[in-house]
């Protein structure tokens, strides 16, 4: 199968990827002609050979009214504000194949969906500030029509580097990555703080959410054609997009949709404290949010037998199990670090027991086989209501779970 794979070590931004599409060969004159079926009055697509870091590619610019609006990495000049409403009844109206349109749209009110969310307001109250201009309309739609051009089957992206420091918008001072950025890329996995600057946009995030279906860790593809979309800042890294049109394996149909999260370690070394304080710490960070929390023996310095405890956070939650550790136990210093974490897809069904009903954790195996696991308090429960060992609860559960009791007639 066709496939396009993102490589966004400097991030994305809608006009970086705009160009990265037209150097992979979409025919630059039927692009602007399609484009040209939006009422969007005058307006220009600056196309330019450049270079970044000695690295040769395109750079994209949409000016209107010969004004320069590139949103890539500058938020110092707004461009006029649209509503939602008026953004989707240009492209409703515009002449563009269903698929584009239906793409289009979808893009725009994912971004609206991220600003709204920030701002606490409906989908269609929100002021897009920075992400309401022409060449917001121009980047999202383009970008669909360059998809339906290209023909990829599936598209792939490595993690989003997202930058580090502050960007100036029309809140103020916000830092990287931006609110509706954060928001657009849940789920997602990125990297931080490769250089002092916004490296993705909104618009470039929005591209990324409501296109991109697959993050492999260890992509495997056969490269055809390789090209580079050009951020307009020199830094000190390639300010560039990198995206490759491939041919690849097409992945079994009944493989699951991996979950991807960014989350966080703490972790810490104590050899002075007794195994039941540090159990009741543990039970306190549980409560707090901590999503698993371990200890492992260890040997330190001098010779000394010490614990390291451990815990796994989402970012929000880290402060307040950052508390808990230094009140709760002896340790003078943590270490912090994020983790990737990719999750199989989870749900969940219940079974009925002669002693009550028991939940089971379901998760989806690469090829599309599922795995069952009894909840332990569920199983813990049942053993006491039987009178039977812990183990041989959770066997009856998933006994049931393979043979249900029929219905009584």
């Amino acid at each position: 199968m066709k496939i396009l794979y993102y490589e966004c070590f400097a991030g994305i931004s809608g006009d970086m990827n705009l160009a990265a599409l037209l150097g992979l060969g979409v025919d630059e004159d039927w692009l602007r002609g399609q484009l040209a079926k939006l009422d969007l009055g005058p307006w220009a697509l600056r196309v330019k050979p450049q270079q970044r870091s000695g690295i040769a590619g395109l750079a994209v610019t949409v000016e209107e009214h010969d004004h320069d609006h590139s949103h890539d990495h500058d938020h110092s000049h707004a461009p006029p504000r649209r509503q939602l409403r008026e953004m989707e009844a240009l492209i409703q109206a515009a002449d563009l194949p269903p698929r584009v349109r239906a793409r289009s749209l979808e893009a725009l009110r994912t971004l609206a969906a991220a600003e709204a969310a920030i701002h606490g307001t409906d989908l269609y109250s929100v002021t897009l500030h920075e992400v309401s201009g022409l060449d917001t309309i121009i980047d999202l739609v383009g970008a669909a029509l360059a998809l339906e051009y290209l023909g990829a089957d599936e598209i792939w992206s490595s993690p989003v580097e997202l930058g580090g420091g502050f960007v100036a918008c029309a809140h103020g001072l916000l830092p990287v990555p931006a609110p509706a950025v954060q928001n657009l890329l849940r789920g997602v996995p990125v990297t931080l703080g490769r250089v002092e600057a916004e490296t993705t946009t909104p618009t470039g995030a929005a591209f990324i959410r409501t296109f991109v279906r697959r993050f492999p860790p260890r992509p495997a593809f056969t490269p055809l054609r390789t090209a580079y979309g050009l951020g307009a800042r020199e830094l000190p890294i390639p300010n560039a997009l990198r995206v490759t049109l491939a041919e690849a394996s097409p992945l079994p149909a009944t493989a699951p949709e991996f979950e991807y999260a960014t989350q966080y370690v703490l972790e810490t070394n104590i050899d002075d404290l007794s195994g039941e304080v540090l159990a009741h710490a543990e039970e306190l960070l549980l409560r707090a949010g901590a999503l698993d929390v371990w200890r492992v023996a260890c040997q330190m310095k001098k010779g000394r037998l010490g614990v390291m405890l451990g815990l796994l956070a989402r970012e929000a939650d880290v402060p307040a199990l950052r508390d808990i550790i230094f009140r709760e136990t002896t340790a003078i210093g943590l270490r912090l670090y994020p983790v990737e974490k990719i999750m199989l897809p989870r749900s969940g069904r219940s079974v009925r027991t002669p002693w009550g009903e028991a939940r089971l954790k379901v998760c989806t195996l690469p090829g599309g086989e599922t795995r069952a696991k009894p909840e332990f308090e569920d199983c813990r429960r049942l053993a006491a209501a039987a009178g039977i060992p812990l183990l041989h609860a959770a066997e009856m559960v998933r006994a049931y779970d393979r043979e249900p009791p029929g219905e009584e007639s």
